[in-house]
C-alpha cells in the first residue's frame, strides 16, 4: 500500500493514513516514543484518497481525493471498536 496523506487525531494517539492505490484509510496508534501499531484499515468511498484532515473535536475525517471533485466525509469510529 502506498501511503500519501497523514494526519493525527487531535485528542488521541491515532494516525490516519491515506492508502492511495487501494482506496482505504489506515488507522495506527502510537506511543510517547512514536512507535506505531497498525490497528486496521477501512474502505474509502472515493478514488485515490490522499489528503486528510480531522476536525477539532476529532469526530470527522475530511479527505481530498485526486480522483473526485468535492470533499468526501468519513465519520471517525471510536477507538474501542478497533480493540476487538
Amino acid at each position: 500500500m502506498f501511503p500519501l496523506g497523514l494526519y493525527t487525531h487531535p485528542r488521541m494517539r491515532l494516525l490516519y493514513v491515506g492508502f492511495v492505490v487501494v482506496n482505504r484509510v489506515g488507522i495506527y496508534s502510537f506511543d510517547k516514543e512514536g512507535r506505531l501499531e497498525f490497528l486496521r484499515s477501512v474502505p474509502h468511498p472515493g478514488l485515490a484518497v490522499c489528503w486528510l484532515r480531522v476536525n477539532r473535536n476529532g469526530t470527522r475525517l475530511y479527505t481530498g481525493n485526486n480522483g473526485l471533485s468535492g470533499t468526501p466525509l468519513m465519520t471517525l469510529i471510536p477507538l474501542f471498536r478497533f480493540m476487538i
